[in-house]
């Protein structure tokens, strides 16, 4: 966590909750294969919770649900407090190409201005050659195809929500050993997905 970040605790955290659960409802609603990522997989999977830690909520898409990614969040998330914006790939990937979305990110507004405070950040995964890519922190990832084949739903605060099909494996060729908590990791330095620079 940066040093002008907002800790997850008390009023920021409900808010956190609930925005993953809004958001969770809304893919679910909008028929999209989605699923849990990052720190916000490991941290309600190892700990029950968000890590307090990690400000940036991630989740995931396939790219085939892409073009109705903006719509199902829009329509859920009332636009006076919170902004979507995406992110396109600048370059052709090996599983993408040039302006295809890379990301949309959610953030929540001060005074129309985003305050950084709140974030949800969703990836979109392309799939080609066996594996699912996507890119981060101007790094390329992948992993085994098989693995979002299907996924596993997760009860969680009176929702559900849905992780990766085999989650355990799916933390273990993230993080290596992901039972221990690690407070300063970085996605484009630590990530074990990492297969090259974007």
């Amino acid at each position: 966590m940066s040093a002008n970040q907002t800790p997850l605790q008390g009023a920021v955290l409900e808010q956190a909750r609930a925005l993953l659960l809004t958001a969770a409802h809304a893919l679910d609603r909008a028929g999209l294969h989605w699923h849990l990522e990052g720190g916000t997989l490991l941290g309600i999977v190892r700990d029950g919770d968000l890590l307090p830690w990690d400000t940036d909520m991630d989740l995931s898409v396939q790219a085939d649900d892409a073009p109705h990614l903006t719509r199902a969040l829009r329509e859920a998330l009332p636009w006076a407090q919170w902004r979507l914006a995406p992110r396109r790939f600048t370059a052709d990937g090996p599983a993408w190409r040039r302006g295809q979305l890379r990301l949309l990110k959610v953030a929540s507004r001060r005074f129309g201005f985003l305050d950084g405070a709140l974030r949800l950040d969703v990836f979109v995964k392309y799939r080609a050659d066996g594996h699912v890519w996507w890119q981060a922190e101007e790094k390329v990832m992948r992993v085994p195809q098989e693995l979002y084949a299907a996924h596993d739903d997760i009860a969680w605060r009176g929702g559900t929500l849905r992780a990766p099909r085999d989650h355990v494996r799916y933390l273990t060729l993230k993080y290596g050993d992901w039972r221990t908590p690690v407070r300063e990791w970085k996605a484009g330095r630590d990530e074990r997905t990492i297969v090259g620079d974007a």
